[in-house]
């Protein structure tokens, strides 16, 4: 008996416990229509669930869509949005520091590194 409440006990706090840290889960239809703090939730996931190292910058934009920095209503100045990345801001990750998912391609237009990025406004 005194086992079965431990197992249970163990099976509550694993759940909670992926369920904490899981985010939302990725997919490409979701993250088009989400704001940043959607895409902010699912990043994680995308970053688990694909490595997009060697794709091609057409290959990405068909998956995430346009880089959302070049919205005309962008308000900061991000100097890792460069002609050599793709940069999608997903909102704030803590007060005055902007989450960025920023892209690195290479002179071919392929991808050589993609990552997380908190950038101090």
């Amino acid at each position: 008996m005194k086992q079965q409440h431990i197992a249970a006990a163990l099976s509550a706090l694993i759940f909670m416990l992926s369920a904490a840290g899981c985010g939302t889960s990725f997919s490409p239809e979701d993250w088009k229509a989400a704001d940043q703090l959607g895409r902010q939730k699912m990043a994680r996931s995308l970053m688990r669930e694909y490595d997009i190292v060697g794709w091609t910058e057409s290959d990405v934009l068909l998956l995430l869509g346009p880089e959302t920095s070049a919205e005309p209503d962008f308000r900061y100045s991000i100097p890792e949005d460069t002609a050599d990345t793709l940069v999608y801001s997903l909102g704030e990750a803590k007060y005055c520091v902007l989450r960025l998912l920023v892209v690195t391609l290479d002179e071919n237009r392929t991808v050589t590194k993609w990552e997380l990025v908190d950038h101090s406004m």
